[in-house]
């Protein structure tokens, strides 16, 4: 099934959209990983918590659009190779970007995009022909 690229625009732009009218960020800068870790593990404003929770799951979504458009393109480059038989929930993820930021403390004060992709790529690696460079 191919997505169309139509699709995954949409997807991205709708996104971005709330994670704004939510609140989440401010426009001008994505919060660091380290920066939503500590939101989530806060606990003491639940809206905040749920807001990062939110923001994460986009996170996942959005690079698992990007990630299924390359597959689909018959690109031979894809930004990790996650199983097809793995889903990974927001929860799973959360707990992924921990591990991730707990051994690469440096990397976790970088954009949460950016450490969420790392993350993934060192979760699943890609072959050498198949990883995008």
């Amino acid at each position: 099934m191919k997505v169309p690229l139509v699709m995954i625009k949409l997807c991205i732009i709708l996104f971005i959209i709330a994670a704004i009218f939510l609140g989440i960020y401010d426009v001008r800068a994505e919060g660091s990983a380290a920066a939503v870790i500590q939101v989530i593990k806060s606990d003491s404003n639940k809206d905040q918590v749920s807001k990062a929770n939110i923001f994460v799951g986009g996170i996942l979504s959005g690079l698992g659009w990007a990630n299924t458009h390359l597959l689909t393109a018959k690109r031979k480059n894809r930004l990790y190779c996650q199983p097809d038989s793995l889903s990974i929930t927001k929860s799973q993820m959360i707990k992924i970007l921990i591990r991730y930021s707990k051994n690469n403390i440096e990397v976790a004060k970088l954009p949460i995009g950016y450490v969420a992709l790392k993350a993934l790529q060192d979760i699943f690696p890609c072959e050498e022909k198949a990883q995008l460079k």
